[in-house]
């Protein structure tokens, strides 16, 4: 139960959180056409994105490497899931006043920067992979279609 935080920065951070995880199912579904097929697979590859997390939760890795690696959903909300607890274990709490301050080693607001950069980098990946590769209905775009005058037109004009 959070006591000393923000409710409105605990909010945001779990809103934010379910957003990178929607562009992470859109590159999922993507990638396979069986449903069964991306589940299981997309289901391994978000926990084994965790390990990744188990390797930079030491203080001792720089900040910049978990900085980096929290492209990753699942390791942005591990770090400032873990910082949350020690905010709250030391009653402190999360509020605007620590939000940018370095704990552990990584700040809290790098955690909603990179989930928020994490869920579009993915959602428009995923967008892109669905529209490349061949479905069960219709035809595939060409690769390079976002270069195109015609798609910018046609998403311009409706």
């Amino acid at each position: 139960m959070v006591v000393a935080s923000n409710p409105f920065l605990v909010f945001v951070f779990f809103w934010i959180y379910g957003l990178s995880l929607f562009g992470f199912i859109l590159v999922v579904q993507a990638l396979f056409q069986n449903p069964k097929t991306a589940s299981v697979c997309g289901t391994l590859f978000y926990f084994s994105l965790g390990f990744v997390d188990q390797l930079v939760k030491e203080n001792t890795i720089p900040e910049s490497t978990k900085n980096m690696l929290s492209i990753f959903s699942n390791v942005a909300v591990s770090r400032g899931s873990a910082n949350l607890a020690c905010f709250e274990s030391a009653r402190i709490g999360l509020t605007f006043g620590n939000f940018f301050q370095p704990y552990n080693n990584y700040r809290f607001s790098v955690c909603f920067v990179m989930m928020v950069l994490s869920g579009l980098l993915f959602s428009l990946v995923g967008l892109y992979l669905d529209n490349i590769i061949p479905g069960a209905y219709g035809q595939c775009r060409p690769w390079y279609f976002p270069l195109k005058l015609s798609f910018w037109k046609s998403i311009l004009i409706s």
